[in-house]
């Protein structure tokens, strides 16, 4: 007789089960998530994922393992396709997170007690630098960087007048809640006059700058690129370094292998380099539509009488759509139990403390488009305002979510 599958593992296959049923039936507007087309999914190969492919330095082919002869031309190749989809001299591909690229930087540029200056959270920063203080071991100044509330930005003369006198050794931008571009170009400028580094945390924008819809950070000035994988680019989870700096990307190599990470996850560069091939060929497309399906949802949502932030100002200009609410969490909650997925947040005092983030980057590659903005719209402020039983509001959610069959901005899995 074959041997039984035990009782656990069959309770844990089920439950794998019900959540992926559970999610498809959802509308997910969490702005850090995405999902990869299937001729991107198909690319993962889970048998490299039994191998090591690890090097030292900056060379893909200078391997520790032997046997890796077709695995070092196809680090060598995943490469190459990240570094010309971004026109950029030099990709690392090995950190496993967008977190654990950005840490990677400060590691290797910064020394104990050196000045770091970052977004806190009412800003939306990761805060790559206080997360790393928390270990005793690498101790940084950290600060704020100052924030225009109102604009919701980067206030500029502020933070040029305080990276003069304080002359901080890094500075991150990018956010968890980007509406509008940071500027980059007066940052890099004010750091240019005594060598700081201007690190651009873009785990949230990476698509939307494959696609020509967001200004290029290296292109205006930034230092380096850290970034996530999944987000708006829609590739498999990991991490990412982008840079033009050869004497940067030298210097910070050490602290990606071996301080880091050593076995950096083979399985998924196949992925990475197929997300890149589908970015090259659809991206300008991919990206204008998921910034024009934000602005539309936002306006509808405007309509609805929602506060929406932004709307002197078009609402966004990225994949993020914020709503303000003193309740955060619990309106959260209201649209969770009718199946619309999004995340509550902080936000400056001025801007009432609080607000719902959506992001429009997952349906709109299942296939959403800004002519269903007010149909979902109009899910969104029921459940908000708890006009109608959740259960009712779930139905419609299903049924608009069922009619997305195509996925877009990809080739069909028998294409070869």
């Amino acid at each position: 007789m074959p041997p039984t599958i035990p009782p656990a593992l069959r309770e844990i296959r089920a439950l794998i089960e019900a959540h992926h049923a559970y999610r498809e039936g959802t509308l997910n507007l969490i702005a850090s998530e995405n999902v990869m087309s299937p001729w991107v999914e198909q690319s993962i190969d889970l048998g490299l994922g039994h191998r090591y492919g690890d090097y030292r330095g900056t060379d893909p082919a200078a391997r520790k393992y032997t046997g890796n002869r077709h695995l070092a031309t196809l680090d060598l190749a995943a490469r190459d396709a990240l570094q010309t989809l971004f026109q950029c001299r030099h990709a690392d591909l090995r950190p496993l997170s967008g977190h654990v690229a950005g840490i990677a930087v400060l590691m290797a540029c910064c020394r104990p007690g050196d000045l770091v200056l970052e977004l806190d959270a009412p800003g939306g920063g990761h805060r790559l630098a206080r997360k790393l203080n928390e270990a005793p071991l690498c101790p940084l100044q950290v600060e704020s960087l100052p924030l225009d509330p109102v604009a919701y930005n980067i206030d500029i003369d502020r933070t040029v007048a305080f990276i003069r006198e304080r002359r901080p050794r890094v500075v991150i931008l990018g956010s968890s809640l980007f509406l509008f571009p940071h500027p980059v170009r007066p940052l890099a400028d004010a750091l240019n006059e005594y060598g700081g580094i201007l690190q651009f945390d873009a785990s949230h924008v990476l698509g939307l700058i494959a696609g020509g819809a967001y200004p290029h950070p290296l292109h205006q000035g930034a230092h380096v690129i850290t970034s996530s994988t999944h987000k708006t680019f829609a590739g498999p989870q990991g991490g990412i370094l982008l840079t033009d700096d050869d004497a940067l990307f030298e210097r910070i190599s050490p602290a990606i292998y071996p301080a880091i990470v050593t076995n950096h996850h083979l399985h998924r560069l196949p992925a990475l380099a197929a997300v890149a091939a589908e970015w090259r060929e659809f991206g300008s497309e991919h990206a204008a539509a998921v910034v024009a399906n934000a602005r539309a949802l936002a306006a509808a949502l405007a309509a609805e009488n929602l506060p929406v932030i932004g709307a002197d100002r078009g609402f966004t200009a990225t994949h993020t759509v914020l709503i303000a609410s003193s309740e955060a969490a619990a309106v959260g909650d209201r649209l969770e139990a009718a199946d619309i997925l999004a995340t509550p947040v902080g936000l400056p005092a001025e801007l009432g403390g609080g607000c719902l983030r959506f992001g429009v980057q997952e349906i709109t590659r299942r296939g959403f488009t800004a002519a269903e903005s007010p149909a979902v719209a109009r899910l969104i402020a029921a459940a908000w305002r708890g006009e109608r039983p959740p259960a009712d509001i779930s139905a419609e959610v299903a049924a608009i979510v069922a009619r997305w069959q195509e996925w877009r901005f990809t080739w069909p899995l028998d294409v070869k």
